[in-house]
């Protein structure tokens, strides 16, 4: 009898262990898997990073360019207004997300901020015609 309750033991146990195995093979799988998809959008991420910052790289040498000549007040004035409007850019898309009790101080504010936005836009605009 205390063989047969052994040898029940022992086969139950080796099967627990088959299904702990099997749970952690596939847990496994899942694992690389999604690390894998992860890695390639990271990658994917990369490389149009890599693209933006070529493109402004070739914007910042070709106003290295224009500030050494005569027109180095309008290229000025591109850089201040580059300036600017990411700055109202970065205020806008602050106070979109900040909520005041009920309301969003996005929609109390927004579109006054969207006008000042279109404004400054507008100045900046007229600075780099003249």
């Amino acid at each position: 009898m205390y063989k047969v309750i052994v040898d029940e033991f022992k086969s139950l146990r080796d099967r627990i262990n088959h299904i702990i195995d099997e749970s952690f093979k596939e847990s496994e799988k899942y694992i690389r898997e999604y690390m894998k998809a992860q890695e390639e959008k990271l990658a994917g991420d990369m490389i149009k990073c890599k693209e933006i910052l070529q493109k402004e790289y070739m914007k910042v040498e070709n106003m290295k360019e224009e500030i050494k000549g005569d027109n180095w007040r309008k290229t000025a004035g591109e850089i201040i207004a580059t300036e600017m409007e990411s700055k109202i850019k970065l205020v806008v898309k602050e106070s979109s997300q900040i909520n005041v009790g009920k309301w969003d101080l996005g929609d109390i504010i927004g579109y006054r901020l969207k006008d000042l936005e279109k404004d400054l836009r507008e100045i900046v605009k007229l600075r780099r015609q003249t």
